[in-house]
């Protein structure tokens, strides 16, 4: 038996239909031909349509994905390389290069869920799958984040990787506990503290299915702990410790992630205005895999990541009008903004009615 997904919620002014973008004929126009550049494929009569399943035109595009493979081909060398010489360099060097390097991973894991580099799910979990990081089943980011695909954005009830609570969850903490969490909402939080509250939640989600007997959940584990094993051998024969590792890399490479995904999502009752693209250089697009990029993301996750600039230049007239998605700025700005100033409230909008009290 698989995870059951969350009950659906009422509906609300976070959920409405999703809405005719008809700023002027000539802003429609453009949004549309943008649409036809992202996929292939004309938008509809109605109006335009969000992350639909790619055209056969987009697939034919795809068969091939050279940039994913070469990516994977890197990826791997360097891990053994890195992990390998650690012994030998200061332990200063190795958030430097193993927190990008798992990072990136992480990147093509995302990249893998999606559908990529091949047709096939099994062989694309193969290829990207490995759990360098450790902690996170690659099956079980995958359902989590294709329901996040499906789920209303932000909503607590519904999405995944919301940080939002809902009203009986901020009811249930105590002050402590608060505080923590508004800590997390901070840019310097969500590094420091960011990755423990999400590896805690994650694990208290997997044990409870584990002790419900979700024996999907059990057998996924099982297969996780198997993979993990060489990779654990692996460190103590080059003479990694393990703390070193999880301490100097993987939580460097998870804080880093998180620094992707800290401002990509907004509850707003509008939902065109959920999703952000966060203007980024080289480095950064390169390690999120153009995930920056994440309006064009949303409406259109069968793209590969190598083709999402040149989609958000096509909707880049609808973005900046202020029609579609949010913009944040860029990662410095951002960090100017929030390093140390909460990014949003605890409790979403859509809940404050419901709070007890």
């Amino acid at each position: 038996m698989s995870a059951a997904k969350p009950p659906q919620r009422p509906a609300s002014e976070f959920s409405p239909p999703r809405p005719v973008l008809t700023a002027s004929r000539s802003s429609y126009a453009a949004f549309t031909s943008a649409q036809a550049t992202c996929t292939g494929s004309s938008a509809s009569a109605g109006g335009v349509a969000l992350a639909g399943p790619a055209t056969a035109d987009t697939r034919r595009r795809h068969t091939h994905e050279l940039p994913t493979w070469l990516l994977i081909v890197a990826i791997y060398p360097a891990w053994l390389a890195i992990t390998a010489m650690a012994a030998h360099w200061p332990l200063w060097l190795l958030p430097l290069l193993l927190g990008p390097l798992l990072c990136l991973h992480g990147s093509l894991q995302h990249e893998a869920s999606h559908g990529h580099p091949t047709r096939n799910p099994r062989l694309n979990a193969l290829l990207a799958g490995l759990p360098l990081s450790l902690w996170l089943p690659f099956p079980r980011y995958r359902e989590s984040h294709l329901a996040h695909h499906e789920a209303t954005l932000t909503d607590p009830r519904e999405d995944s990787e919301s940080w939002y609570l809902g009203a009986a969850e901020y009811a249930a903490c105590g002050a402590a506990t608060r505080a923590l969490l508004r800590c997390n909402n901070s840019l310097l939080g969500r590094w420091l503290l960011g990755p423990w509250i999400a590896l805690w939640r994650f694990a208290r989600g997997e044990w409870r299915l584990l002790r419900a007997g979700d024996r999907a959940v059990r057998r996924v584990w099982l297969w996780h702990l198997a993979a993990c094993a060489p990779l654990l051998l692996w460190l103590e024969w080059v003479g990694l410790p393990l703390w070193q590792y999880l301490l100097l890399g993987v939580w460097p490479g998870l804080s880093l992630t998180l620094t992707r995904s800290f401002h990509e999502h907004r509850a707003d009752a509008d939902p065109e205005r959920r999703t952000a693209v966060v203007e980024a250089g080289p480095l950064f697009r390169l390690l999120f895999l153009n995930n920056n990029y994440h309006v064009m993301h949303h409406r259109h996750p069968e793209l590969p990541w190598y083709e999402l600039p040149a989609c958000y230049r096509s909707y880049r007239a609808a973005l900046q009008a202020g029609e579609l998605g949010y913009l944040p700025g860029g990662y410095a700005r951002i960090a100017r903004r929030y390093l140390l100033r909460s990014v949003d409230g605890l409790l979403h909008p859509n809940e404050a009615g419901r709070e007890p009290g």
